[in-house]
């Protein structure tokens, strides 16, 4: 079970990483008694979970007694071991209404292994929307992992271009007969004639028929992206929102005033 750090506080604690949705207990044969082992060991060596998404393979009663304090959130899957006919058959009708507005813009799409116009695009029209905003040491942390998997060959990075300019982009990871929505940015100009839409429909084609191949759209918590994915035909998925606080009692209490501060 893959274990994320993150300095808090003058301490190393649990913390999920930016631009991973969640981790899992893996293995040949992974049983509840293992994951309960791995429960187990974890608490041993960090007195702190400030927050861990885990996907399991049962959800019922694991991580779930004292100290851990876990909830349910949901990405989205998309089987394409059928054909593409099948899988658009599935397809809302919003969704099908935007392809066909999307397919009249005459989109060109080119594949790349350049990510900054994919930065440049999510800059200018999407992180100063995020509640929060966009701490700068996320750019170098996306740039890197970008690289990393470029080395690998696992990115597919995908742009729509109008008139010589790129309107949208949408960076795809396909590792282990899954393929993972992971990042996209879009114009104004790419939002209003349905590029994101054009791309996704354009990967799923290309792959549908393969068998044991899922779509997993990542989805965050939030409604009208979650429906906007589900117009593919994309079912829930759970994985556990996992925290955990072992520190003593006076340690407890100043917690919530040392994030203030910082």
């Amino acid at each position: 079970m893959p274990v994320p750090l993150r300095r808090k506080f003058g301490a190393w604690v649990v913390h999920q990483p930016l631009f991973c949705q969640f981790l899992a207990v893996f293995g040949a044969n992974v049983t509840t008694d293992i994951v309960d082992a791995f429960a187990g060991a974890l608490l041993k060596q960090r007195r702190y979970g400030s927050i861990f998404h885990l996907q399991l393979p049962n959800q019922d009663g694991l991580f779930q007694a004292h100290p851990f304090n876990a909830t349910r959130h949901h990405t989205h899957l998309l089987d394409l071991s059928v054909d593409y006919a099948t899988l658009r058959q599935n397809y809302s009708s919003d969704t099908r209404r935007h392809l066909r507005q999307a397919q009249a813009a005459c989109w060109l799409v080119h594949e790349s292994t350049d990510s900054e116009p994919l930065l440049s695009l999510f800059r200018q029209y999407h992180a100063g929307k995020i509640p929060g905003g966009v701490p700068e040491w996320a750019y170098p942390l996306f740039e890197n992992l970008f690289s990393e998997l470029q080395k690998r060959g696992l990115v597919l990075l995908h742009y729509t271009v109008l008139d010589g300019k790129i309107e949208a982009g949408a960076l795809f990871i396909e590792c282990d007969g899954r393929i993972i929505y992971l990042f996209n940015a879009a114009s104004n100009k790419g939002r209003q004639h349905h590029a994101r839409t054009f791309l996704i429909d354009k990967l799923i084609q290309e792959r549908a028929g393969r068998d044991g191949l899922v779509f997993d759209f990542e989805s965050p918590e939030k409604e009208s992206i979650a429906q906007f994915y589900r117009g593919f035909g994309a079912t829930p998925s759970t994985f556990s929102a996992v925290r955990w606080n072992t520190f003593p009692w006076l340690l407890r209490r100043l917690l919530p005033k040392l994030r203030r501060l910082f």
